[in-house]
C-alpha cells in the first residue's frame, strides 16, 4: 500500500513539472549550420510549421538560432502574476509576438545570397529587434554597400525597415544611402537606436523635416571618429536629437568634434539616466574629456544615475592597468561634481570574457588579469565615489538581451 501511495505521489510529481522540463530543454533550439542553402531553408520553413502545430514543445520554444541567425519567439508578459513560460503566441490568439534577427557580421547575407531569408522574411510579421554587423570591429574594416550583391542590398533593406521594429543596432556600414537611413527615422515605434561606425553616402543629401517620427526613441548611441566635415550625419544627428528630446533616456556617444556640428545640448534631455561612452587611453584626451568638461558645465544636468564605459580592454596585464591609473582618477575627481549628484552605478563592459583557465596557456610573464580583476582593479581607482556608495558592476556588451551584470 505505502508503495502504491509512493508510486502515486512520485507521478503527481513528474506530472506537474512536465511542463518547466521541457520549457526548460526545448527553450532555445540551435539549427547549427554556418551556410544555409536552398534545402536547408526549406527545411526550415517546415520545422517551422511542425513547431507551430505542436501542443506540447512548440508552446515551450522562444528561440530559435540558424547558423549565425537568430529567430526570436517570445510573448511580452502582460502581468506580474503570469507564470513563465508565456503561452506560444500560435495557440492564443491575443498574446503579442516578437521576432529578433541577428548578425554579427553583414557577411552572412552575401554567404547565404539572401536564399534563406527570402523564406525567413514573411514568417517575421513582428520583427521588433534587428542587430547587424554589431562584431564587424573584429574585421577591422567597414563593410561597403556599394559593394553588396544586389539580392543582399534588397534583404538588408527589408530587414532594417520593418514598421513593428523597436530596437535597430547597425555597425561597421560604409556608404550607407540615405534612403535607407531616412526609412529608419520614419520607423514609428522605434525606441532604441544604435549606430556604430555607420557612414552614410556623402553624395546625398539629408533633407530638413517639419514632421518628427522618433519621439518614443529612449535609447540613442553614436560611435564614430569620422571627422564631420567628410560626413552629412550632423544633419541627420539634429533630427534624431529633435525628435528624442522629451523621450531619451539613455544616451552613447562617442565622437567629440560632432557634438558640437550637431548643437547637442545635455539639458534639453530631462529624462536622461544612462550616459554612455567608450574608454581607451588613447582617446582619453581627445573624445571622453571634452565630454565630461560639457556634462560638467551643464549646471542644470543632474539627472545621470549610470555612467557606462564600454570598449574595455579584454586582455591586459596588470602593469597595464596601472599604467593608466591617472586617467581613471581623473574620472573620480570629475564624478565629485555637482552634475553626478545622482549617480548611483558605474559600469565596465567588454567584448567577452576572460577567465583564469585561459591564462593557462600563456607563461607567466605574459599572464594577462582575468576579467573579474580587470574590473575590481578599476574599481579601485575610484575611491571617492566608493566612499559615496556608488555601485560597481561589470559585464558584456554584445550579448543577448537581459543579459546579466556583476556586481563588484
Amino acid at each position: 500500500m505505502k508503495n502504491k501511495k509512493a508510486l502515486s505521489s512520485v507521478s503527481l510529481s513528474s506530472h506537474s513539472f512536465l511542463h518547466r522540463v521541457r520549457t526548460h530543454r526545448f527553450r532555445v533550439i540551435d539549427m547549427d549550420h554556418f551556410v544555409c542553402p536552398k534545402q536547408n531553408s526549406e527545411g526550415w520553413a517546415e520545422f517551422y510549421q511542425i513547431l507551430l502545430q505542436s501542443p506540447t514543445i512548440g508552446a515551450c520554444v522562444r528561440e530559435i538560432f540558424i547558423g549565425k541567425v537568430s529567430y526570436e519567439w517570445c510573448t511580452w508578459r502582460r502581468s506580474l502574476h503570469e507564470s513563465w513560460p508565456c503561452p506560444n503566441p500560435s495557440h492564443r490568439s491575443d498574446s503579442k509576438e516578437r521576432h529578433m534577427l541577428t548578425h554579427p557580421t553583414v557577411n552572412q547575407y552575401r554567404r547565404c545570397q539572401a536564399t534563406h531569408f527570402d523564406l525567413i522574411f514573411p514568417l517575421l510579421t513582428c520583427l521588433h529587434a534587428n542587430r547587424v554587423n554589431y562584431r564587424a570591429v573584429e574585421l577591422l574594416n567597414q563593410d561597403d554597400w556599394r559593394f553588396f550583391p544586389t539580392d543582399s542590398r534588397k534583404a538588408i533593406a527589408l530587414n532594417f525597415c520593418k514598421p513593428s521594429i523597436t530596437t535597430l543596432t547597425l555597425g561597421w556600414l560604409k556608404n550607407l544611402p540615405v534612403s535607407i537611413l531616412k526609412s529608419i527615422l520614419e520607423l514609428p515605434q522605434l525606441t532604441t537606436l544604435l549606430l556604430e561606425y555607420v557612414h552614410v553616402d556623402i553624395d546625398e543629401p539629408v533633407e530638413n523635416r517639419d514632421k518628427l517620427y522618433l519621439t518614443n526613441l529612449r535609447t540613442f548611441g553614436f560611435i564614430s571618429e569620422q571627422d564631420p566635415t567628410e560626413s552629412n550625419m550632423k544633419d541627420v544627428l539634429k533630427l534624431i536629437f529633435a525628435s528624442s528630446s522629451q523621450s531619451l533616456r539613455k544616451l552613447t556617444w562617442f565622437n567629440y568634434r560632432l557634438i558640437d556640428d550637431a548643437q547637442v545640448n545635455l539639458t534639453d534631455f530631462p529624462l536622461l539616466k544612462v550616459f554612455s561612452t567608450s574608454f581607451k587611453v588613447r582617446h582619453f584626451g581627445l573624445a571622453i574629456w571634452p565630454l565630461l568638461l560639457k556634462i560638467k558645465t551643464s549646471r542644470q544636468l543632474t539627472t545621470i544615475e549610470v555612467f557606462e564605459f564600454f570598449g574595455m580592454e579584454t586582455y591586459i596585464a596588470m602593469d597595464t592597468i596601472e599604467r593608466e591609473k591617472a586617467s581613471w582618477t581623473e574620472f573620480d575627481e570629475c564624478f565629485e561634481n555637482p552634475a553626478f549628484a545622482k549617480l548611483r552605478e558605474i559600469q565596465f563592459l567588454f567584448s567577452h570574457f576572460v577567465t583564469a583557465e585561459q591564462n593557462l596557456v600563456y607563461p607567466k610573464f605574459c599572464r594577462f588579469c582575468t576579467t573579474e580583476e580587470t574590473a575590481v582593479q578599476f574599481k579601485s581607482f575610484f575611491p571617492k565615489a566608493c566612499a559615496r556608495g556608488v555601485r560597481f558592476t561589470y559585464g558584456l556588451r554584445h550579448d543577448r538581451e537581459g543579459s546579466p551584470l556583476f556586481t563588484l
